[in-house]
């Protein structure tokens, strides 16, 4: 039966937001706060269905919405239980924010990451603009917050969001905002060979499969 999150989102739960309440496993993938993404609802229904009880997440997504990624983020720093959580391929924008609710944070070794500073498409007056202008400080100012909270201050992180550049997880490793990087398995040869073993065998039974056309040499007709 579907769980209570597929009942309440039946359209996004499937691709972007997938619980498994037995292994205690959430994914959240797409845009933060946006229909082909994920948002702080739903990450609400997921936590309560995990009942406070240790959980792990997996990320990727390249942001979004400011105030949704920062609820997410107090959720996740709110909950009583362990929150265990990796980054594949890339957490960019408000998801930088995002993934630092995680007490344990690890990341893909091809994972990167973009922080920049706080910003909107606006139109208005310009007592509107210089309010929005406003507006974007405070929010910049709770990014800083969350990167200072992970990591510590040592670093000029308005500087760093100012330059808009990439990371690479290595370098967020040693800003501290990720506590481990995830390596690839390397390849064995017993993975080969059970490969090579199962194409041997589909092969034989390709050869030993009834032919459905064959040329069968007939007796010639005898006439009386």
């Amino acid at each position: 039966s579907p769980s209570r999150l597929e009942t309440i989102h039946p359209n996004r739960m499937k691709t972007m937001l997938k619980t498994d309440t037995e292994n205690k496993t959430l994914l959240m993938t797409g845009d933060v706060g946006y229909d082909d993404g994920f948002d702080a609802d739903m990450v609400a229904d997921a936590l309560a269905e995990f009942g406070g009880e240790a959980f792990s997440f997996t990320l990727r997504s390249d942001g979004g919405i400011i105030t949704e990624g920062l609820s997410i983020y107090n959720q996740f720093r709110e909950y009583p239980g362990e929150i265990t959580g990796h980054v594949d391929v890339k957490a960019h924008s408000i998801a930088s924010v995002v993934m630092l609710g995680a007490d344990q944070l690890s990341a893909s070794a091809n994972a990167h990451f973009l922080l920049h500073e706080a910003w909107t498409i606006a139109m208005g007056s310009a007592n509107e603009l210089r309010e929005i202008a406003d507006a974007l400080e405070i929010a910049q100012g709770d990014i800083v917050a969350a990167y200072v909270d992970k990591a510590s201050d040592r670093h000029d992180w308005r500087a760093i969001m100012h330059s808009a550049e990439k990371h690479s997880a290595q370098a967020v490793l040693e800003m501290g905002l990720i506590d481990s990087i995830r390596e690839l398995p390397p390849r064995t040869t017993g993975k080969a060979e059970n490969n090579s073993e199962g194409a041997e065998k589909v092969l034989k039974g390709l050869a030993n499969r009834p032919r459905k056309f064959e040329h069968v040499e007939l007796e010639p007709c005898q006439t009386t």
